[in-house]
């Protein structure tokens, strides 16, 4: 009997929650800025990534970028940014682009939100490169880009891009 009754109690328990329309309507809300954010990441991948100079020989770099979204769209590069990259980011203007999309998706949000986006380019070209992986990471997390804390900024998760080039 004390079983049957710890199981009645645990249906109820479940059908009040399943029930209750404040844990769903927040799990809905939370499911629909996820969705968004989904959204987001792959425009801002389109809008924002431009295939940068190969300047160097390194098979690798990255850099990162932080995109405010509120009442206007702001981006902020980090110190390790390629110039050819924020050279066609002056040109280009990427911010209207991004409001536009987010008026045509009906994207909004309650309040201002960061997010963090990290870009590793990768070239696979077959040239013979000097590999700086660990030196890239190295510059990422060791020697301190200025990440904002996470509980002011969402972080997105790495966008890897693999970029062909001129192979000799």
């Amino acid at each position: 009997m004390n079983m049957l009754f710890k199981y009645i109690a645990l249906g109820v328990v479940t059908m009040m929650a399943f029930f209750n329309p404040h844990v769903s309507l927040g799990q809905e809300n939370k499911n629909v800025n996820e969705e968004y954010f989904s959204l987001l990441r792959r425009e801002v991948a389109r809008v924002i990534l431009r295939h940068p100079r190969e300047d160097d020989s390194v098979n690798y770099f990255a850099y990162s970028f932080q995109i405010t979204y509120g009442d206007s769209i702001s981006i902020q590069f980090s110190e390790q940014t390629p110039k050819s990259i924020l050279d066609k980011y002056e040109v280009f203007n990427p911010e209207e682009s991004l409001k536009k999309f987010m008026e045509e998706k009906g994207i909004r949000f309650d309040s201002e939100i960061k997010v963090l986006y990290t870009i590793l380019h990768i070239w696979d070209d077959g040239k013979e490169r000097e590999d700086n992986l660990s030196e890239v990471f190295e510059k990422m997390y060791d020697s301190g880009w200025n990440f904002p804390p996470s509980r002011e900024s969402r972080v997105e998760v790495p966008i890897v891009t693999y970029l062909k080039g001129v192979r000799h």
